[in-house]
């Protein structure tokens, strides 16, 4: 039986029954389950520092769009000192304490990345996997989402810093909740093997 929706839940359609604990899980809880994947996947902890919303301003400032709500959430209540290997992406470091200036600087760490990145309405919160330098962005292009859980895009770096232009960006995950799940899922199989 389908209630009503008591948490952020995704305006879409319900899920198979398969899924349907993934699709109830309150966002609390999936931000902790996400975190903790770090050890796991990543070999880095986070702790527990929850900050006020309002330290995000001259952060959210420079960005061309807010940000996603559960990323929002993730940065206000942890932090990590390193990039954090998840398998998929490798998450940009969240070390400051009482700001967010260090996060602030590894968003926009590459001067030529951030001149196509930022006025394209992408907003990067990692890189790719390994050594990969291509930035893993926010895609709030056109985004006419009610929840604002952009799309999850990775794009080639060279195709900016050789030709100053996006390529087309390859999709890893529709939306930074579906993207949490599936690293939640490759750290829950990592630990069976």
């Amino acid at each position: 039986m389908w209630t009503e929706r008591t948490r952020t839940e995704s305006r879409l359609a319900p899920p198979s029954r398969r899924r349907y604990k993934r699709w109830l899980m309150d966002d609390e809880q999936l931000i902790t389950e996400f975190v903790a994947t770090f050890p796991i996947l990543g070999e880095v902890h986070a702790f527990k520092l929850t900050s006020d919303k309002s330290w995000l301003s001259s952060l959210s400032s420079r960005l061309p769009a807010p940000l996603p709500p559960l990323y929002e959430r993730l940065i206000l209540s942890y932090r990590w000192s390193d990039e954090v290997e998840l398998g998929r992406l490798r998450l940009l470091p969240n070390p400051g304490i009482l700001d967010f200036i260090g996060l602030t600087q590894e968003i926009f760490a590459d001067e030529g990345l951030v001149e196509s990145l930022i006025p394209g309405g992408f907003i990067q919160f990692g890189k790719g996997p390994d050594v990969t330098h291509d930035p893993v962005c926010f895609d709030s292009r056109g985004s006419h989402r009610e929840d604002r859980d952009y799309r999850i895009v990775r794009i080639d770096h060279e195709g900016i810093l050789c030709w100053s232009r996006i390529r087309k960006p390859a999709e890893i995950a529709p939306s930074f909740r579906e993207l949490m799940l599936q690293i939640i899922a490759d750290a829950k199989a990592k630990e069976k093997t």
